[in-house]
């Protein structure tokens, strides 16, 4: 084969073997047998490739002191050759080839070549210098080995750097898993530590992972081995508020103590008190903690650990007022004592507020000395206390004092009789001594009133019926004294039913009555109707037990008894003084000779549950007074001879 550079084959190449141009041509082949050649031309393009560029990155920073350290020296391949092959060689020649870059240990300072080649082409042998650089180097200031963390607790690792080119970057691990970083750091840096996992841990688990600004890295540990462990630490509950009362300049006084059950769940472990969330200014006396309104932590110890803290707001609040009262004023009971009503003055004390008002009975026992009863409080002359608010918040105690009221000395004694049935002309002598003026008179029984007594002279009181009376005399502080006594009557009875009892006989031809058949009353000719003042021991006559009459029952059969056997002859009309008779609650006059209306005063008698008066000589209406007679359950007027409409 003959080679030509052009189509006219004038031009050959005598070494094809060596062929050499400077760009990209044609050249030209034929045949040659030696003694013809061919007559077909072919040709050849010759395509000339560049050779591949080497960029030259020195020098390279290698961490390290250039002895004795590894490098992966294909890292750096791509920013060499842009992504053709790079090959390593140790001489300038190429003739000693790096056996594997990605292990390369440097034994003194010295360059390497690299030849980049693509395809069938490849660069020259290139000079790549090596910068040497420190490894950075850590070193910390505790040592974990042995120690026992709570959970939660936080420790502070003091890291001081040295060597590599800062700033310096990196991480601590602690537990296995969790990284605490750090960076950028010139010099040293604290690192807190905080320990959230309960278990035991060695000191593969607590590397430091340093980085320098060169990008070299080391893994350091504090110490050459250790071992530590992460109990669980107790539970703070949460707390309070606490409210208390201001005691001037919005201060106030706290027992603290008093949530320790809360805060430790009742579990009896120790609870502590600060002024701070980090327990780093402690409360030493919780029991009496003055203070403004703030915020305060507690957190509950055990076994060397503690909670995490919980806040309790104390809120100082302003006293509630008290206003003084009194004095007050009861009447001596014996012995100088007296029982007061504290209670009626606890709307002055807290002037109408409705707020809660306590009594104390010793203003130096406070709040011991609390009066259980207020409304009922028996004492001596002397002093009491009152506070208005709730336990937590009262007002300063206000003085009350307690007055016990002389004693009233009364006789009563009756001095004029009646002087004839109805005249009212009774008296009755008081005298008196004591007490506090103005003094005040009452009375009741046969007839009732009051009047006001001047000075401590004696009274006569006139104008009574015959009767008894309940007579009592009243100062200005409600203490008392009370005597009876008995108006006696014309004829000399002082019996209060008597007079109304008589009546009955005089209008009803007594005398005549019949008694069993008899005209005079069986038994005695001494005693009876019209004979003594005994109301309640005569015929047809019962009695309560204070002597006030009941029953009367003349129809014939005695005892009250609902029977009847033709009356006791009571003849002529019922008289109106009936009507005296409060206390009766049976009227039986049936199977007499009763004649005229029934008496409307009959009305009056409000305790009456039987009247008889059937089988009489009754007339007229029926009077409308009965309907006041609520308790009446027995009505008997049949065989009378009434008129007009019921």
């Amino acid at each position: 084969v003959l080679w030509f550079e052009d189509l006219d084959l004038t031009i050959p190449i005598n070494n094809p073997s060596t062929f050499s141009t400077p760009f990209s041509t044609t050249v030209y082949a034929v045949t040659f047998d030696g003694q013809c050649q061919s007559n077909f031309i072919q040709g050849v393009d010759i395509i000339l490739d560049p050779p591949p560029t080497v960029t030259d990155i020195s020098p390279v920073t290698v961490c390290g002191n250039g002895q004795d350290n590894y490098v992966d020296l294909t890292q750096y391949d791509f920013d060499i050759g842009g992504g053709n092959t790079v090959t390593w060689y140790e001489d300038v020649d190429g003739s000693i080839p790096v056996g594997d870059p990605t292990f390369y240990e440097f034994l003194a300072d010295q360059p390497l070549y690299v030849v980049v080649s693509s395809g069938n082409c490849a660069s020259s042998p290139t000079a790549i210098t090596f910068d040497y650089v420190d490894f950075p180097t850590a070193s910390a200031d505790i040592t974990l080995d042995g120690q026992v963390f709570c959970q939660g607790e936080t420790v502070t690792m003091n890291i001081t750097f040295a060597n590599g080119t800062p700033p310096y970057y990196g991480h601590v691990t602690i537990e296995n898993t969790t990284q605490v970083s750090f960076g950028p750091v010139f010099g040293s840096t604290s690192v807190d530590l905080t320990f959230s996992q309960v278990g035991q841990y060695s000191y593969t688990d607590t590397p430091i992972y340093v980085e320098d600004a060169n990008g070299c890295t080391q893994l350091f540990f504090p110490q050459v081995e250790y071992f530590y462990e992460v109990i669980s630490s107790p539970t703070a509950n949460a707390a309070g508020p606490l409210a208390t009362c201001d005691e001037g300049g919005g201060q106030a006084t706290f027992n603290l103590t008093q949530l320790d059950n809360t805060i430790n769940g009742g579990s009896g472990e120790p609870v502590n008190w600060y002024e701070d969330f980090s327990l780093t200014i402690p409360i030493f006396v919780p029991e009496v903690y003055t203070s403004a309104s703030t915020t305060v932590y507690a957190s509950v110890g055990s076994g060397g650990c503690q909670s995490v803290p919980v806040s309790i707001d104390l809120t100082v609040e302003s006293a509630p007022a008290a206003s003084a009262a009194g004095p007050l004023t009861a009447c001596d009971e014996g012995g100088g004592q007296a029982t007061f009503d504290l209670t009626q003055l606890n709307a002055t004390v807290n002037g109408g507020s409705g707020e809660t008002v306590t009594w104390y009975a010793d203003f130096e026992a406070l709040p011991a000395s609390e009066i259980a009863s207020p409304g009922a409080y028996t004492s001596a002359a002397g002093f009491v206390y009152a506070r208005v608010g709730e336990t937590g918040c009262q007002s300063l105690p206000v003085e009350t004092e307690l007055i016990v009221g002389g004693g009233i000395s009364l006789s009563c004694t009756a001095q004029d009789p009646e002087s004839s049935p109805g005249a009212s002309d009774g008296s009755v002598l008081l005298q008196f001594a004591g007490g506090t003026a103005p003094l005040q008179l009452s009375w009741s029984g046969a007839a009732s009133g009051a009047d006001n007594l001047a000075g401590t002279s004696d009274y006569t009181l006139t104008g009574l019926t015959a009767g008894d009376y309940s007579l009592t005399v009243t100062d200005n502080n409600g203490c008392s004294a009370q005597c009876n006594v008995t108006i006696s009557s014309a004829n000399g009875c002082s019996h209060p039913d008597y007079d109304a009892l008589m009546a009955l006989y005089n209008a009803t031809d007594g005398p005549n009555w019949t008694f069993n058949g008899t005209s005079a009353d069986p038994g005695s000719t001494t005693a009876g109707w019209d004979r003594d003042c005994e109301p309640c021991q005569w015929y047809g006559i019962e009695c309560d037990g204070n002597e006030r009459v009941t029953c009367i029952d003349l129809d014939g059969v005695p005892a009250c008894s609902a029977s009847s056997l033709g009356g006791n002859g009571l003849a002529g009309e019922i008289p109106a003084e009936i009507g005296e008779l409060t206390f009766l609650t049976s009227l039986q006059l049936r199977f007499n000779s009763l004649v005229g209306s029934i008496p409307s005063t009959i009305g009056d008698l409000s305790n009456l549950q039987v009247l008889f008066l059937g089988d009489n000589f009754l007339t007229g209406s029926i009077p409308e007074e009965l309907g006041n007679l609520t308790q009446l359950r027995d009505l008997n007027l049949q065989f009378n001879l009434h008129s007009g409409t019921i």
